[in-house]
């Protein structure tokens, strides 16, 4: 029971603070935003050492990391001015634990992150737009040596984000459809091609 309970953890932090939200939509702001990813990728960081002293607890690991890369996915493209107050150290630590459904969904979120850049230039003082590109910028890199250290080749295609491992030919894919509109799917292969290829 206990170990259910850590493994649910994560889920029910976010589900909670969801519905808190929902029930009071003027309490969603991008700060509040910031403060929930950054509570979750800290429990996440958190229980996934906890989970790595143990033996056989790597489908609970994958868990938390597909919970947690859901919600930053969904969340910073709601709101992706949250990404500007987002510490990215222990995400960082967490991109180098993810497989390629980890991985695919930063992904999505650097895409959703970058075409609010320019807005982030206009609107913000010259230093936060500065500290949120090299946040920016150290994510994608992490993410491209994930992909070149794994032989992983990654494009979309049929409305999917899809990532070849180049080792086994297996592909590992993501439903677009659900997620980004139309016209951000094909954005987001060019996004693919400039970045990460």
């Amino acid at each position: 029971m206990l170990n259910l309970r850590k493994k649910e953890a994560l889920n029910s932090f976010f589900f909670s603070v969801l519905w808190i939200f929902n029930e009071n939509s003027d309490k969603i702001t991008d700060r509040n935003v910031t403060r929930v990813l950054s509570k979750g990728i800290i429990l996440s960081e958190t229980l996934i050492k906890l989970l790595e002293t143990k033996l056989d607890k790597t489908d609970d690991i994958k868990y938390i990391l597909f919970v947690l890369s859901s919600y930053i996915r969904d969340w910073l493209y709601k709101y992706p001015r949250a990404f500007t107050g987002l510490e990215i150290d222990d995400l960082i630590y967490l991109i180098e634990k993810g497989e390629r459904l980890f991985v695919g969904n930063i992904v999505i979120t650097l895409f959703c992150i970058e075409s609010e850049l320019e807005k982030i230039k206009e609107t913000e003082p010259e230093f936060i737009y500065k500290r949120t590109v090299t946040k920016f910028e150290k994510i994608k890199l992490q993410v491209k040596e994930i992909l070149e250290k794994n032989r992983w080749q990654m494009f979309v295609e049929n409305n999917s984000l899809n990532i070849l491992d180049m080792n086994d030919k297996t592909i590992g894919s993501t439903q677009l459809a659900n997620i980004l509109s139309q016209n951000d799917v094909n954005s987001l292969g060019l996004f693919i091609q400039r970045h990460l290829t």
